[in-house]
């Protein structure tokens, strides 16, 4: 059975995930190595196992309190001195085979079969994956403007241009990169690719000339619309001005609905015809409406004739062709766009294979090519694991591609028997921004399983808040709901009251022991502004707060953007309270830190004062400093030699840096200039945790505040817009004509085929504000604090347009008495908060390791090695780059990847010259010639499912030839090893044989030697 676990906030989803997993483990001997349990973080990751770890050890300790104990009894039937002894054992036999505890992040998951499945990709199975696809990114627009002089990308040129003035006419940036950059972005986003994939190939394979032709054809379908619609509007004035007419003479005089004809004809050339009014199409067939008084008066009686047959076509015109007309007009608003992003696109690709690295963002569209439509027990024999259980957290955050992923092995999983379960609240999806999507929790899932399939078990009882926050909670978010369906169309009835009803919450005993406080005060419109208002009001909340007992570390204020943070942030130090808020949490925000990477500026700057850096490094010998050493290894000696005590002592900051810099050289090399440039674009933006035991105040954004509990909750900017700001709208991605095409946001697309995608997009959003809301509302413990704008008074009655004018209207009905602009449910009171106790680590001198560490060496071509360590040393570095080498022309790329990970200290130009002198000396053997198909360190089961792994096997139809390297020369005095290493290659033949191929070689390959032997 599938349970479906619909978890809402702070109803303990963890600790049933943990209970469900451990009786999963009692169910049959070494269970957990075939359970996959699933996350989105690794953070959470950790906390699950640790969960999972921590209450096995509980059990099996005598004793020892578990909540699950009474439990696992029932559900095994045994006593209780059995059920510890065998957690117990479970313990121990996780510890001792502990890669096979399978609890991961679901990119680990995926990018553990993409790994099988290289060769399916079309991929080395050296690929590396990159997180960071805005570095990629960068690097394709780099290409894109070294390459507009080209008279090719004339055309490309036109467009980045009138984007650019574009931009800048709208107020953005005039850092063009960065406006494309932004505009790239959409690229990874999942409504691309969910577009590009059903529309094939096409993109990837398309040109700018393709774009530029798809432009003209859409110029073509509005220009025909237009002429013809023109042209009418024209013919019917020319009637109307030929009886002597004038329009005023026309029912409605200077408002009558003819001048809809005057209105058209001076569209001629510029574009953008509108559809006629109801009180236009309503004259067709109805003389009536042309006149005042009882009698038509004979100059329109002249003309009607004429004149409507105009009218009627004009109707007809736009009943039949202005859906074309007006789909064509949205997808040309953004053509030129299409083209920009076609040709970043296709340089995104071109990075990637050159470099052989996949986006992790892409991780999910590649998986899906292999499993969709795939047989799942080719799956698991694949990635050598058989999975049977699977447990999907956080399930409201899944993308489309992602479960598409894990549909065909849940329905495995239940077609085999076995269970699984799902767990999530849609009402807690917040992150559509990337590409999470909660109608698969909210809709799907009940239509792809059978209702015998599924088990329904929601978790309604509230653990974390008060009553009073949990009733208001309850109560607010379904007026809430039924009020932005009607918005939304008309109705109270629908998707987005479905979302919020039938799932009330209840409330604990603690809850109920310390009911807590709901504050809600509207701000009135004032000259400073609703912000700087609300900002004037929270330090003496703040104080209030302290007042009723409770410390600045159990205060969190939740903002919507990070700008709100920043304001906040600066207004309460202002005040003399100690915060911690994103910033604060940057690594660039430390001053060490600053001071580390400007001394890396300056060493790499030419004009720099290099005697000035030499000083600085007073007790390093200048050629030791100068020496070819790792960048981590002189960041290192940077901390260590030129920071004062008072800047080391920033250790957490430091610390952190020092594992970007790692990162960074294991993924791109060492050289300073490139690491300042990444630093400068994308290091700036990484963050450290934070110290959980520090009495300060918490600033943080709604989102990374999810999962999270605070005693006290400040909200002090609440005004989230149901829908879109038109300044703001989103592109929507649609197919057209075979391409996915970008159309912004906008009510005008219920008049194209777009008007669904429209209609999509807006129920989105308003699910997307309630449920930010709904997150920022259910983080309180104790009390929870509202600043929102008063409402703007309308003539047409209360604005609704944003959840604090829903909140407005709520309050206003729920008042006793005369409304007074605040409502207050209970009173702050702190009571007894929960400590956390403040650990402290000691540590020692962590910048310790040596500039001066044994490095590997290399001889060049030509030259000779010494006995002993360095042959070895040098057979690993050749036998790494040879795993890299497919045909000649990636023989540069595996090098440089070789000194790049300081495999090699020697010039990459020289090992390159080893490498090529080693491969032209079998060139006659044609090893390396394109007409085979290359399997580097593949590996080969035999039957008993023993792995063999020979250094290359290359085929062609049903040839095979094997060729396994071996360096150095003690086969020589060692007659029985040379034997030993024929039989390894005569096993590997056999395999291949056994495999079907019916003309199998194998070479023994001596490169230190030069020598080949046939076996």
């Amino acid at each position: 059975m599938l349970q479906v676990i619909k978890a809402s906030a702070g109803a303990g989803k963890t600790h049933r995930l943990t209970g469900e997993y451990i009786k999963l483990l009692f169910g049959q001997p070494f269970a957990f190595r075939h359970i996959l349990a699933v996350t989105f973080t690794n953070k959470a990751t950790d906390e699950m196992k640790q969960r999972i770890l921590q209450e096995l050890y509980t059990l099996s300790c005598k004793d020892a309190k578990s909540d699950y104990l009474n439990d696992i009894i029932g559900y095994t039937g045994k006593g209780e001195s059995w059920v510890r002894n065998k957690a117990g054992e479970m313990l121990i036999s996780i510890l001792h085979d502990y890669t096979s505890f399978r609890v991961s992040t679901i990119d680990k998951f995926f990018q553990l079969v993409m790994r099988s499945f290289a060769r399916e990709l079309g991929r080395m199975a050296t690929y590396n994956v990159e997180l960071d696809k805005d570095n990629v990114l960068s690097k394709a627009v780099d290409r894109m403007f070294s390459d507009l002089d080209d008279p090719k990308n004339r055309k490309l040129l036109d467009w980045l241009i009138e984007y650019s003035l574009d931009a800048v006419d709208k107020g953005n940036s005039w850092n063009v990169k960065g406006e494309i950059m932004k505009l790239a972005s959409q690229l990874f986003s999942e409504e691309f690719k969910l577009a590009r994939e059903a529309c094939g190939d096409d993109f990837e394979k398309a040109s700018v000339a393709d774009v530029a032709l798809l432009k003209g054809e859409l110029k073509g379908v509005a220009g025909t619309f237009e002429n013809v619609v023109v042209d009418l509007a024209k013919e019917g004035l020319q009637i109307i001005s030929g009886a002597g007419l004038e329009l005023v003479d026309f029912k409605g005089g200077s408002r009558t609905p003819f001048n809809y004809l005057g209105k058209i004809a001076a569209k001629k050339g510029k574009g953008g015809v509108e559809p006629p009014a109801a009180s236009f199409v309503a004259l067709y067939d109805n003389i009536e409406k042309w006149y005042t008084g009882k009698r038509c008066p004979e100059g329109i009686e002249m003309v009607y004739q004429g004149l409507n047959e105009v009218v009627g076509k004009i109707v007809d015109h736009f009943e039949k062709g202005y859906r074309g007309y007006a789909t064509a007009c949205a997808v040309l608003a953004n053509v030129n766009i299409l083209g920009i992003l076609n040709d970043v696109y296709v340089r995104v690709l071109e990075y990637c294979r050159e470099k052989n690295i996949i986006l992790l963002s892409e991780s999910a569209l590649l998986l899906n090519r292999i499993i969709d439509g795939s047989d799942t027990p080719f799956v698991y024999e694949k990635i050598g694991v058989q999975l049977e259980n699977y447990m999907l957290d956080e399930f409201q955050d899944t993308s489309s591609l992602q479960w598409r992923n894990f549909y065909p092995l849940l329905k495995n999983s239940l077609d085999d028997g076995k269970g699984s379960l799902v767990v999530g609240d849609v009402k807690q999806s917040i992150y559509r921004w990337r590409g999470s999507d909660w109608k698969i929790l909210g809709e799907d899932i009940f239509r792809q399983f059978r209702e015998d399939e599924l088990v329904r078990d929601p978790l309604l009882t509230n653990y974390r808040s008060g009553a009073n926050i949990v009733n208001f909670n309850n109560n607010f978010f379904k007026f809430c709901s039924i009020e932005a369906q009607i918005l939304y169309d008309g109705s109270k009835e629908g998707p987005i009251v479905d979302v919020y009803m039938g799932l009330d919450q209840k409330v604990s005993d603690k809850g109920l022991e310390s009911p807590g406080c709901v504050d809600i005060g509207f701000v009135p419109k004032s000259e400073e502004g609703f912000e700087e208002s609300a900002l004037a009001l929270l330090p003496v909340k703040v104080e209030q707060l302290l007042g009723a007992g409770y410390s600045q570390k159990d205060i969190a204020v939740l903002v919507r953007k990070g700008s709100e943070g920043n304001m906040v942030a600066e207004k309460l130090l202002e005040c003399g309270y100690d915060i911690i808020s994103s910033d604060s949490l940057y690594i660039s925000s430390s001053i060490a830190v600053q001071k580390v990477v400007n001394v890396l500026r300056e060493m790499d700057n030419p004009q720099g004062d290099s005697l000035r850096i030499l000083r600085m490094f007073q007790n390093i010998p200048q050629a030791e400093l100068v020496h070819n050493h790792s960048l981590y290894q002189l960041c290192e000696a940077v901390i260590r030699e030129t920071l004062p005590d008072e800047d080391r002592k920033d250790i957490a900051f430091l610390q952190a840096f020092l594992d970007l810099v790692l990162d960074f050289t294991n993924n791109h090399g060492t050289n300073i200039a490139q690491f300042v440039k990444w630093w400068d674009e994308s290091g700036v933006k990484c963050t450290i945790s934070a110290p959980e035991d520090m009495d300060a105040i918490r600033v943080m954004t709604i989102h990374k505040s999810k999962g999270l509990g605070f005693n006290v909750v400040i909200l002090p900017f609440l005004s989230e817009n149901l829908d879109h700001k038109p300044l703001l709208a989103p592109n929507l991605w649609c197919r057209y004509n075979g391409w996915p095409v970008p159309v912004k946001y906008s009510r005008q697309l219920l008049d194209t085929e777009f008007a669904q995608a429209y209609l999509n997009e807006k129920l989105c959003t308003y699910i997307d504000a309630l449920n930010t809301v709904y997150v920022a509302f259910t983080r309180p413990k104790k009390s929870l604090v509202i600043f929102a704008p008063e409402p703007v008074a309308r003539k047409s009655g209360e604005s609704k347009g944003t959840v604090s004018d829903l909140l407005y209207a709520y309050c206003k009905k729920m008042a006793e008495g005369e409304w007074c602009g605040k409502m207050t449910i209970g009173r702050h009171d702190a009571g007894k908060c929960e400590e956390k106790s403040a650990g402290k680590m000691v540590l020692g001198n962590v910048f310790a390791s040596s500039v001066n560490e044994k490095r590997l060496k290399m001889a060049a071509a030509g030259g000779s090695l010494g006995e002993g360590e360095s042959i070895r040393e040098h057979g690993i570095a050749m036998h790494y780059i040879f795993s890299l080498i497919d045909y000649p022309q990636s023989t540069p790329s595996a090098v440089a990847k070789a000194c790049k990970e300081g495999i090699a200290s020697c010039s990459e130009e020289e090992l390159l010259d080893m490498v090529n002198s080693k491969m032209e000396s079998v060139a006659q053997y044609g090893w390396f010639s394109q007409e085979w198909k290359v399997l580097n360190e593949c590996t080969l089961l035999t039957v008993s499912g023993e792995e063999k792994r020979p250094d290359r096997v290359i085929i062609k139809g049903d040839e095979a030839v094997v060729i396994d390297y071996k360096f150095g020369s003690a086969h020589k005095g060692n007659p029985n090893l040379g034997e030993r290493y024929k039989k390894q290659v005569s096993s590997y033949m056999k395999l291949l044989t056994g495999m079907g191929f019916k003309n199998v070689k194998g070479y023994l390959w001596y490169l230190s030697e030069d020598e080949v032997i046939c076996v």
